[in-house]
Parts: structure tokens; sequence; C-alpha cells
């Protein structure tokens, strides 16, 4: 009797942990399943900014998710104007499905409708390649360069001579082992000379490193094209 209780006891023991872990992916399922279910609820009502946040929500889980969230998820962004996006999970769901896909046909002619969008934003010279409205860089305030002090001189305009090493005298040994010493040409013999980077202005005019020159940059509001 004691050794069928232990043995029962060491079936329940092994087994429980696998039933908690089978109930615990259920749940997790099923929970993903509902927030898939809520966010095609959302694109019906053409609530796209709502159902972009159960997307995101969704994909954050890092769980393995059915493929047609892809094409939801292309839709959704194509309605927020986030075509780059867009574009991305649309080939993502075409790669997986291919033409036995649930939504290929839909797909497609998200495909064409993303062209067109790219079209526009290609044509306009009031956006970004991904379609946001460029404002004036908030560095260079639209100059396109921005003046820096000079880093070689430090602001000095001038420097130490290198060919002299600041001594204002080149010396020389000859064949004979003599030791020559002649006024150095570089500086003069002033042992400093013009900052040979900035050329004595002590600051440089750069090229803006944040609009690259553009006296532009990309703001976080979607371009109309107008």
């Amino acid at each position: 009797m004691h050794i069928h209780l232990k043995l029962l006891f060491l079936i329940i023991y092994f087994i429980t942990p696998s039933f908690s872990i089978d109930a615990q992916q259920s749940r997790t399922n099923f929970e993903l399943s509902q927030k898939m279910n809520r966010a095609i609820e959302l694109i019906e009502k053409e609530d796209y900014h709502t159902a972009n946040t159960v997307f995101r929500n969704i994909l954050a889980t890092e769980k393995v998710l059915p493929t047609n969230l892809s094409y939801y998820f292309s839709l959704t962004l194509y309605h927020i104007e986030q075509y780059r996006n867009s574009h991305n999970f649309l080939e993502k769901y075409l790669n997986l499905t291919g033409k036995a896909g649930d939504f290929y046909d839909q797909s497609i002619q998200l495909q064409k409708l993303l062209e067109n969008a790219f079209t526009d934003i290609k044509n306009c010279d009031l956006c970004d390649i991904n379609g946001y409205q460029f404002m004036t860089c908030s560095v260079c305030k639209g100059n396109k360069n921005t003046i820096e002090d000079c880093s070689k001189c430090r602001s000095a305009g001038i420097i130490s001579c290198q060919k002299c090493k600041a001594e204002g005298v080149v010396i020389t040994i000859d064949s004979f082992g003599e030791h020559n010493y002649q006024t150095c040409d570089r500086c003069l013999g002033k042992g400093i000379h013009t900052c040979d980077l900035c050329e004595g202005e002590k600051q440089l005019n750069l090229v803006c490193n944040v609009c690259l020159g553009t006296g532009n940059q990309s703001s976080k509001v979607i371009c109309t094209h107008h």
C-alpha cells in the first residue's frame, strides 16, 4: 500500500509541472489571440492608430506569431502613413506565404498603393524618403554650416612649429659629423606659425553634421506634399 502511494506521488510530482507549463502556454496563446482579434476589430472600425498600438504590444511579446499578422500590421501602417514600415511587413508576409496566403490579392493591391505613395514622396521636395516633413535644422538654423572653435590651435590662431620643434632653428648633421644650424623656413625662426587648419581665424566654418549641409532635418509630421 505504501509502495503504491509512493508511486502515485512520484507520478503526480513529475506530471504536474508539465501540466502547469502547458496551461501557461495555452493562456499566453489565448491572450495573443484575443489581442489579435481586438486589432482586427479596430481595423474594421478604421481606428488604425489604436490598432497600431495593439499590434506593437503583440510584437513586444517576442512569441511566434501568425503570418497573417504581418499583413494586418502592414495595412495598419499604411493607413497611418508609415509607408516604409508598411512595405517591410508586407514583403515579410509575401515572402512567408507567397500566392498561397489568405490575403495575397489584397497584398498586391496594397503593394500598388504603397508604390504610389513612394512615388509621391520621391517627387516631393518637402519631405524625406520616409514621407516625414522637413523642418529647419535645429543646430545650424538653416545656415547649413556651423562655426566651431578650431581644435588644432585651440582657438589661438597659432601653433608650435613641428619642423623645428618650436626652436626656430633646424639642426642638421653633415657627413663629417658637423652640426649645421639654419633658421627654420617654416616659422622664420619664431618657433610658431599661423594655424594651417583655421588659417589664423581661430574658428572653423564646418558643414553641419546634423543636417549634412542641407539646412533641414526630418520632423515627426507626415508630409502632405503641398
